[in-house]
């Protein structure tokens, strides 16, 4: 726990390890131990949530799920089926590029392997699975499934944790997934929001612009750390963009577009943003030159 001054006001800086990242708790608040109390619950729900959407964790929800053979059902609990329902939608809202069915062979890619010959692109497992909302129930209706979930997973989180503190009368917070997700409830005190900065992914990583972040998820998605995004369509690393950044109303939506928009071209980008209007988008393609949404509202 560490606090600084933004303004006039104190923060209180809690953090947490987990989903292989540090998740930070930016709040102000008066009683510190209201907020630790309520900190310590965020957190605990925080690796509660990893446990059930991990593909590491033997018993996880994740795993049972790609444990099953055809014609298998599990019941896993409300996170899991939340995350699946909900990249289900964006796998067919991003016209299946979004797709957390293909685990083992973009894991494999990533690691500088070659694709399967005998698995044909975009023959996505996730179109096997049936959902059945009535007892929380996924059955498997093909020969065997890897989920990864890496592209929702803590965004989710996130989210989920925003909902937390709103039921512990907590709402001056920005909460941070590592370097790449943040979601800004109320902003502190004469301010118009939290101040969250963009820079340029290329050195001398130029400040490219300044956002004043309420009640918002912003995510970003880039190469500086390797290749760690695959098109599905044709099993390559993205080329079309070197950075992307979204702004969404839920983190989990933010967390999911600008991985896809890394591999998406202007075009496609355009079209997903045409029919998701309450988005913006910030990006740099592969040439370094900076594009955006049609509002350019998002960076100043």
């Amino acid at each position: 726990m560490h606090t600084y001054q933004l303004g006039k006001n104190t923060i209180t800086v809690l953090s947490h390890e987990a989903m292989a990242t540090i998740y930070e708790l930016h709040i102000i608040h008066d009683d510190k131990n209201y907020m630790a109390q309520a900190a310590l619950e965020v957190f605990i729900l925080l690796d509660q949530i990893e446990h059930d959407l991990s593909r590491f964790i033997e018993n996880s929800d994740i795993s049972k799920i790609n444990s099953l053979k055809r014609g298998q059902t599990t019941i896993v609990g409300t996170h899991a089926f939340i995350c699946l329902k909900t990249a289900l939608d964006y796998y067919k809202a991003t016209d299946t590029i979004f797709d957390i069915g293909l685990g083992l062979e973009i894991e494999r890619i990533k690691s500088g392997g070659k694709p399967d010959p005998n698995i044909r692109v975009k023959d996505s497992q996730l179109e096997m699975l049936e959902l059945n909302k009535e007892d929380n129930s996924v059955s498997l209706n093909g020969d065997s499934i890897n989920l990864d979930l890496g592209g929702i997973g803590k965004g989710y989180a996130i989210d989920r944790m925003r909902d937390l503190l709103t039921d512990w009368e907590i709402n001056q917070v920005m909460i941070q997934g590592g370097q790449s997700t943040v979601l800004a409830m109320e902003p502190p005190e004469e301010m118009d929001g939290w101040p969250v900065s963009i820079s340029h992914p290329l050195p001398p990583n130029e400040l490219i612009g300044t956002l004043s972040l309420k009640t918002k998820a912003l995510s970003s998605s880039g190469l500086q750390k390797g290749t760690h995004i695959v098109d599905p369509r044709n099993y390559s690393a993205p080329l079309n963009n070197m950075a992307t950044w979204v702004l969404a109303s839920s983190a989990v939506e933010s967390d999911i577009l600008s991985t896809t928009f890394m591999i998406m071209t202007k075009k496609e980008i355009q079209d997903i943003y045409s029919k998701i209007s309450e988005i913006n988008y910030f990006c740099v393609d592969s040439d370094g030159e900076v594009y955006r949404d049609a509002n350019d509202q998002m960076v100043k």
